[in-house]
């Protein structure tokens, strides 16, 4: 999520989604219970996270879709991704978008 952009006249040029990623596995389920048969794929959230998971999201999903999605005259300006109570911060990098 990001900060909208507007034009002088109101018309919006950026809306500020940029995406939802999850850190999240697809495995079959062991056995069968009452909602679904065995063998159905499920997902199940990571249960814990490295630096590394991070950085490669980060570099290979993340940066990509706010680079598709940026103002094309905002492009050469800064962008600063906030990783609010993260214990797994990513050092600062300077991207060349």
């Amino acid at each position: 999520m990001a900060q909208p952009k507007f034009y002088d006249e109101g018309n919006e040029i950026f809306s500020g989604e940029i995406g939802v990623f999850l850190f999240v596995t697809v495995e079959p389920a062991k056995r069968r219970n009452k909602h679904r048969d065995a063998r159905t794929l499920e997902m199940k959230a990571l249960t814990s996270l490295k630096r590394e998971d991070i950085k490669s999201c980060l570099i290979g999903k993340v940066i990509p879709r706010i680079h598709e999605r940026w103002p094309i005259e905002d492009r050469e300006k800064p962008i600063f991704i906030q990783q609010d109570n993260a214990r797994t911060h990513v050092h600062l990098y300077v991207w060349n978008l």
